[in-house]
């Protein structure tokens, strides 16, 4: 039997990678006519610095949900086809990025997750982590990962 997904979460941080993962996170949930939500999560954890022996901040929390807010809106005004009008829901929220998506997927009971990836390998991989393997290996439902290379968005 084949697998029907009803209800789709598509991660986006603002990064290409992730507007590249909209795009054909959007493709699909217009082809399967299902609800989508894009969901960003505003990382706290970036917005300080180490300088001399003092931790400043480098963004004001308004200034990275204002950053979030217009990136959804980008992806909602460039890749959202009338069709699904009112299908998409944009949801936003502020902790750690995998955490806070395995926790949205359950909460809104999200069926397929669909995220970018750099593809990055090596010891870039190494050092920066992927938020994209870890979902892969704790998310309890499918996770389609989109790979971007370059600026084709």
């Amino acid at each position: 039997m084949p697998m029907v997904f009803k209800k789709m979460l598509i991660a986006v941080d603002g990064s290409p990678c992730s507007e590249n993962a909209a795009k054909h996170g959007l493709e699909l949930a217009t082809t399967l006519q299902i609800p989508v939500a894009l969901f960003s999560v505003i990382d706290r954890s970036q917005e300080i610095i180490p300088t001399d022996l003092e931790v400043k901040p480098i963004q004001t929390g308004t200034f990275l949900e204002e950053q979030a807010r217009k990136n959804i809106r980008h992806i909602m005004e460039k890749f959202v086809p009338r069709t699904m009008e009112g299908q998409v829901q944009e949801i936003l929220t502020e902790g750690l990025p995998r955490e806070e998506i395995l926790r949205k997927l359950k909460d809104w009971q999200a069926e397929i997750l669909v995220v970018g990836t750099h593809g990055r390998k090596g010891l870039a991989h190494l050092l920066l982590g992927s938020t994209a393997e870890y979902l892969v290996r704790h998310a309890k439902i499918p996770v389609l990962v989109i790979p971007y290379d370059g600026p084709d968005v």
